[in-house]
């Protein structure tokens, strides 16, 4: 059988010279500022291990250079870190409820690899609990710190900008 198209049906029409331009402006932006996050964190990733061999002081730097990178980014455009995610209005309410589902998800993870038997947790008395909770807690932060703000806040707001939301 043919296919048969109405009068009706309407191809969409092609981007303008100006829409491409847009487009390839918006990419290079995304890829300038996440060449320019990622460079920064290994430089000062890198040499806080070399100084002091500290994956909490590395994924801070990790932090540090994803926020130095959208806040260089955001003044190149004239803008503030607000602009890009960063003037929330109840942070620490947000900050607790991540904290508790991010626990939910981890210790529910956790109980399911037990049942199956795929995971067992061995802690000895002699563990300084208070110290690896606290540490393991300011860790995830600072990973979850370093992500959102590479992949949510600038690169985010210039690719739906450009592109539209999804």
């Amino acid at each position: 059988t043919a296919v048969r198209i109405s009068s009706k049906t309407r191809t969409p029409p092609r981007p303008s010279l100006w829409t491409m331009q847009k487009y390839a402006v918006a990419i290079g932006k995304v890829l300038g500022f996440l060449v320019l996050a990622l460079a920064l964190g290994w430089l000062l990733a890198g040499g806080v291990r070399f100084v002091v061999r500290s994956e909490l002081l590395a994924e801070a730097a990790f932090a540090a250079a994803a926020l130095a990178a959208s806040w260089t980014a955001a003044k190149l455009e004239g803008r503030s870190l607000a602009s890009v995610g960063f003037a929330e209005r109840t942070p620490a309410r947000h900050f607790a409820v991540g904290l508790a589902l991010g626990t939910l998800i981890v210790g529910g993870s956790a109980a399911v690899f037990t049942g199956f038997g795929w995971y067992e947790a061995k802690l000895g008395l002699s563990e300084p609990l208070v110290q690896w909770f606290v540490t393991s807690i300011v860790l995830s932060a600072l990973v979850a710190l370093f992500e959102e703000t590479l992949f949510r806040g600038y690169a985010l707001q210039i690719a739906s900008r450009s592109f539209g939301s999804a």
